[in-house]
């Protein structure tokens, strides 16, 4: 290669990087959702975004459209660093106080159950992405009205897990329920990163000595119980998908024959 096309070559391929830079798909953040019990979202994100059936989540399609749905995992504070009562006011405990999540708001009565057990529990975490954090879950006390919206008051604390188990898909945590619980409460998780100032929040409608409505069905309770999916689990059906065909050979790109023309 002579001088000339030397330096042509240097010239090109260093502004073909520059405008490779620009285009390349940004690092994805990491978000989640509680799996098992699901949380509000998720559970949305199961029944689909376009043609929900239960009644909370066809009030957040005609409340927010179905962007809070497909983003299931997403709903946060990008600068929450503890402050989360600080934050967040009664009534907006499961959208974050973030209006594009505001249906999700609405009272436990809209919404289906999970149904769950007492004692100890391992709760699943789903997540986008993994990064250095603890879960702090929260319970509704005794008496507390599924008609209203959640307010921090109606929330005891059921478990701090500062480094959760990993699973495949995210987190394992594992808390104890108190003794006594009956009929319809909720499960309040909020996922507090170590490793930047963002958290995640989570709403599980979940229901005691009757059976959950869910498309995710039951938790069962061992020692210490494991949450299982009944329905619409999604590992199952990516696992029966047909295999695609191996791809047909490309032809040179565009590279390649700039490269050999350099040559």
């Amino acid at each position: 290669m002579n001088v000339r096309r030397k330096a042509t070559a240097a010239a090109v391929l260093g502004g073909l990087s520059v405008v490779g830079t620009l285009l390349a798909p940004q690092a994805a953040f990491a978000h989640g959702d509680m799996q098992a019990p699901a949380g509000r979202a998720y559970t949305c994100f199961l029944e689909g975004a376009e043609s929900p059936d239960s009644e909370g989540c066809k009030g957040v399609v005609a409340e927010n459209g179905t962007a809070p749905i497909y983003d299931w995992m997403s709903n946060r504070i990008g600068d929450s660093n503890g402050r989360h009562q600080e934050l967040i006011p009664d009534g907006k405990l499961c959208s974050a106080n973030n209006p594009t999540y505001s249906g999700f708001d609405s009272p436990a009565t809209a919404w289906p159950t999970t149904q769950l057990q007492t004692g100890d529990v391992n709760l699943e975490f789903k997540a986008t992405a993994k990064h250095k954090g603890g879960f702090q879950v929260f319970i509704t006390k005794d008496g507390w009205d599924p008609a209203k919206p959640l307010a921090w008051g109606d929330l005891e604390k059921i478990a701090d897990v500062a480094s959760p188990q990993e699973t495949a898909e995210g987190y394992s945590i594992p808390v104890k329920i108190p003794e006594g619980k009956t009929g319809q409460h909720m499960l309040y998780t909020i996922w507090q990163r170590t490793d930047s100032p963002e958290a995640f929040y989570s709403c599980s409608d979940v229901v005691f000595d009757q059976q959950g409505t869910a498309q995710t069905g039951a938790l069962e309770a061992q020692q210490p119980a494991t949450a299982t999916t009944t329905s619409h689990d999604h590992s199952t059906h990516e696992a029966t998908q047909p295999t695609a065909p191996a791809p047909a050979a490309e032809a040179p790109s565009f590279w390649d024959k700039l490269m050999n023309w350099f040559a």
